[in-house]
């Protein structure tokens, strides 16, 4: 079942460095989970000047006292509503 669904994904083994950018000249869409840094700065702003649609998730785990605790962050961005998407997380309560 699963496999229906990914109709169309093509996975990139490796990493994506500032350098190797250029790999992203013919996506439409991307699954962005990356830690931040200059590299994924870089991918980022590729993906906006291409037009590309994407998604950037990230995960932060804590442990504490022998409790494991965490936070996930998900952020849409569509090529026609980016600005707006922006501005949202910029500021939630003025949605």
């Amino acid at each position: 079942m699963y496999g229906a669904m990914r109709c169309g994904i093509v996975p990139h083994h490796g990493f994506l460095y500032a350098a190797s950018v250029t790999a992203l000249a013919d996506v439409t869409f991307a699954f962005v989970c990356m830690d931040a840094g200059s590299a994924k700065r870089v991918a980022v702003k590729r993906l906006e000047a291409i037009g590309a649609s994407f998604v950037d998730v990230g995960m932060g785990l804590e442990l504490d006292g022998g409790s494991l605790g965490g936070i996930l962050r998900v952020c849409a961005a569509p090529g026609s509503l980016r600005f707006e998407s922006y501005r949202r997380a910029q500021n939630p309560k003025a949605s």
